[in-house]
């Protein structure tokens, strides 16, 4: 790989570096399954963290919400959302969801951007899915093995005739199951 080319690269969750969510709002954890905390992207992390530590500080600290909300200020401003990143955005090489029902909602975009002429299809997307539960302790254990596959498909001259054995590699290293993916066009 040429030394100064990187991969441009986004990790997508349900809903929530350039990271996305896929869903109409945020929706994180509340004091019951049925009553979540919803924000509407692009509501800054610190508004979120106020507003949960108002709510039940002592709740939100346990389940580790207010910590991943303190980390994420830290990264960016606000949660963004897939859907609504332009036509005019730099295009990304490498897309990783962690949810076989995000990685399909990507999927679907880049393909309808493609036929609606939203995007120039020029550019080709790999889109890779790790599953992972949706808790903090998972997210947390699956981070390193995101990073290792970012670092492999970095190292490789060729992503697109190497997939195949980056995720080989991957595989032997993790012990993960083999992610799913699909090569789309922006």
């Amino acid at each position: 790989m040429v030394d100064s080319y990187h991969l441009r690269h986004a990790m997508v969750c349900a809903s929530n570096v350039e990271s996305y969510g896929v869903g109409n709002t945020v929706k994180l954890p509340g004091a019951s399954p049925a009553s979540p905390n919803r924000y509407p992207f692009g509501t800054p992390y610190s508004h979120i963290l106020a507003d949960l530590t108002a709510k039940n500080k002592s709740l939100y600290s346990d389940n580790g919400l207010l910590t991943m909300m303190d980390r994420n200020q830290g990264v960016k401003i606000a949660p963004q959302r897939w859907q609504d990143r332009s036509a005019e955005s730099t295009p990304l090489d490498i897309v990783i969801s962690f949810e076989s029902k995000v990685f399909d909602i990507v999927v679907q975009d880049l393909r309808r951007r493609e036929v609606s002429g939203i995007s120039s299809g020029c550019h080709p997307c790999l889109v890779i899915n790790l599953e992972v539960r949706d808790s903090t302790l998972d997210a947390a254990q699956a981070a390193p093995h995101a990073l290792l596959l970012c670092k492999l498909l970095e190292e490789s001259e060729d992503w697109e005739t190497e997939v195949e054995s980056v995720l080989d590699s991957f595989v032997e290293q993790t012990k993960r199951k083999r992610p799913e993916y699909d090569v789309c066009f922006s």
